[in-house]
Parts: structure tokens; C-alpha cells; sequence
């Protein structure tokens, strides 16, 4: 027996979480390490911490590719300059992961999203960053 939440559901739900919420990227120095228990942004020490951004154009989209997934992706704008919403400068720091979270406008109640590891960049001139294909994630059922 097949089963599977309707991606219709999907969509609604993730819409109706970030309608009016303000959407961040923050990146992080090697001094953080992730956790799956960390839940908010008062879980990520002030100390790993380098520069964030507020993300635009969020967006819920059903994923369809002629019926074999069943897949609601997240996006938004990369924060980049070419978007005026590049990361700032943050010289001599090296980052090597990013959240991106929802602001409450207190750490305490502002959740954690989506997790990202990466090779460390210099922020010596800003940093400008592209979300792969999958955008801020997609949430898909098993194969």
C-alpha cells in the first residue's frame, strides 16, 4: 500500500508557516557545531556568529516533474550582490556554515530552517551566495 502526504498539504503548510515572517541567513565561523537538537537561534553561540542577511522573495512552490515526485520546495533570492543583499564584509573571519532562520526579533523563538556546511570563504570583501537547485530545501516524501 502506497502512501504520501499530498504535496497540495505540503505547500499550504509550509505557505501559512512563513507568511509574514522575516526570513535570515546567518553564517557561522568553525567555532559552531551543529547539532540536530538545536531548535533556535539562542542555540547557536553569539561567539560562531559572522554576518547575516535578511532573505527576500521567499517562496513555496509544488515541484512537478510528470508525477514521479511529490516535492514542495522553499526558495528565495541568493544573497548576492548582484541582488543588493550580499553578506557584509567581515574581514580575516572564515566561515563554514550557515542557518537560515525565522525572525521572531527574539533568539529565544526565532527557528532554526535550514542547515548549511561549506568550505570555508574569506569574508575580507563580502561574500555572495547561491542556492543550488533545491533552493532553502524541498520537503519530499521516500522514493
Amino acid at each position: 500500500m502506497a502512501e504520501a502526504l499530498s504535496s497540495h498539504f505540503k505547500e499550504q503548510a509550509l505557505s501559512d508557516i512563513l507568511t509574514g515572517e522575516t526570513v535570515k541567513m546567518v553564517l557561522l565561523t568553525s567555532g559552531y557545531t551543529f547539532s540536530v537538537a538545536h531548535e533556535f537561534l539562542s542555540d547557536v553561540a553569539g561567539a560562531a556568529r559572522s554576518s547575516e542577511v535578511t532573505l527576500a522573495n521567499v517562496t513555496v512552490t509544488r515541484v512537478d516533474d510528470g508525477g514521479t515526485v511529490d516535492a514542495v520546495r522553499i526558495d528565495a533570492d541568493d544573497p548576492t550582490t548582484a541582488n543588493s543583499n550580499a553578506f557584509a564584509a567581515d574581514v580575516g573571519v572564515t566561515v563554514t556554515q550557515a542557518w537560515v532562520y525565522l525572525d521572531s526579533g527574539v533568539e529565544a523563538t526565532s527557528r532554526l530552517v535550514r542547515y548549511f556546511d561549506f568550505t570555508g570563504a574569506s569574508m575580507d570583501g563580502g561574500l555572495d551566495f547561491t542556492f543550488g537547485a533545491t533552493g532553502l530545501g524541498e520537503w519530499r516524501e521516500p522514493a
